[in-house]
């Protein structure tokens, strides 16, 4: 984010978008993970932080990457 947009604010908002579904969702995951196949679980949660992680570095690749893309993708690997 730094070599997107240098402010502090937008810096520390990537930060703060991988921690604040932790931070929510921490309580509801519990449970979901006491109620469904943790093998199951566990492959799901590990594909989607996969495919986040390769969407980021094909689009940072191509040069398409916003500080907007990445807020977003940084949140959804925060929800992994």
């Amino acid at each position: 984010m730094a070599s997107l947009d240098g402010s502090p604010t937008m810096v520390s908002a990537v930060r703060m978008a991988m921690s604040l579904p932790i931070v929510f969702l921490a309580i509801p995951a519990g449970t979901l993970a006491d109620r469904v196949d943790r093998r199951q679980l566990l492959l799901a949660t590990q594909t989607l932080l996969m495919l986040t992680a390769t969407t980021i570095a094909a689009l940072t690749y191509l040069g398409l990457i916003t500080p907007a893309l990445l807020l977003g993708l940084t949140t959804v690997m925060g929800l992994g």
